[in-house]
């Protein structure tokens, strides 16, 4: 059993919840990381809030649509997800520098870490 929570950054207040008890059986879950943010979101939508979430939830999928609904996302998105630009994940970054790379109304930063792994943000 998981319990999902949208929580407020100014005061901690629980926004909204979902509890997750698993699959039927049977049935996969098909993009669940989308839409258990996008569940939790219905209440939020159209009102021009920013999302700041794990950047397991985070996709340029999502991205889009919450962007369509007039919701902001901000937040590292990992590489190896669908729909993330192909030529930002096969550049070889230097240490200190970053590429930019801008699809539709998204944009998708890459930029070096000053470590071992670059870090994408959305």
């Amino acid at each position: 059993m998981k319990l999902w929570a949208l929580a407020s950054s100014q005061n901690s207040y629980l926004c909204n919840f979902q509890v997750y008890i698993g699959t039927e059986k049977g049935s996969a879950e098909v993009f669940l990381s989308y839409h258990v943010v996008y569940d939790l979101m219905q209440p939020y939508l159209h009102k021009s809030y920013k999302l700041y979430n794990d950047n397991l939830y985070t996709s340029p999928r999502l991205v889009k649509d919450l962007l369509k609904d007039c919701t902001y996302l901000i937040r590292r998105v990992r590489c190896n997800r669908k729909d993330f630009p192909k030529e930002l994940m096969s550049l070889k970054l230097e240490r200190g520098t970053s590429e930019l790379q801008h699809c539709d109304d998204t944009a998708v930063i890459g930029k070096d870490k000053r470590d071992k792994r670059d870090v994408y943000c959305i």
